[in-house]
């Protein structure tokens, strides 16, 4: 591929949150899940700067454009990606549909080239100025899976409505 065509590539990342645990069910069945949600999706279209939509906000006119026509769209794993936009984001939130051969993956790209497929590890073996977000994988992390509630959570949630739990006692 020359670098022109390189550049007419867009990139996007969704954020999720789920009950499911992805490790355990897989890409697919993960953006099935009843609890399966969007928390945000940054893209970025050829030529511009990095742009997030989130739930509730109208879809990019620019991106619903840019994907119509057939733009190129590549993502790190990009079956997962491929998944939450055909589950999630074209049934509850109108996404435009995205043929099978828009999709470009980083992941495959990178193992072609005998790199480490993970995004963090080709960063590092490539010796990039900018990696993974650590930080933000971490934040990413602990707004996307469910935890269980600590003691004195469920002893403040009591304490909202006594009467509640008289009669569920």
């Amino acid at each position: 591929m020359d670098s022109t065509r390189r550049e007419e590539i867009a990139t996007i990342d969704f954020e999720t949150r789920s009950a499911a645990d992805l490790s355990l069910v897989g890409a697919w069945n993960y953006s099935r899940h009843p609890t399966t949600d969007i928390l945000c999706l940054a893209y970025k279209l050829p030529s511009e700067y990095i742009r997030i939509w989130v739930p509730g906000r109208e879809f990019p006119p620019s991106l619903r454009e840019y994907l119509v026509f057939g733009g190129l769209v590549e993502a790190h794993n990009s079956f997962f990606e491929m998944c939450i936009w055909e589950n999630i984001g074209r049934k509850q939130y109108g996404f435009p549909s995205v043929d099978f051969d828009q999709w470009r993956c980083s992941a495959a790209k990178a193992a072609f080239h005998a790199l480490p497929r993970s995004l963090g590890g080709a960063c590092k073996a490539l010796d990039l100025p900018r990696g993974k977000d650590d930080p933000g994988r971490s934040l990413m992390l602990k707004m996307s899976k469910p935890r269980k509630l600590l003691k004195h959570e469920i002893i403040e949630m009591m304490k909202d409505e006594p009467d509640d739990w008289e009669t569920k006692i």
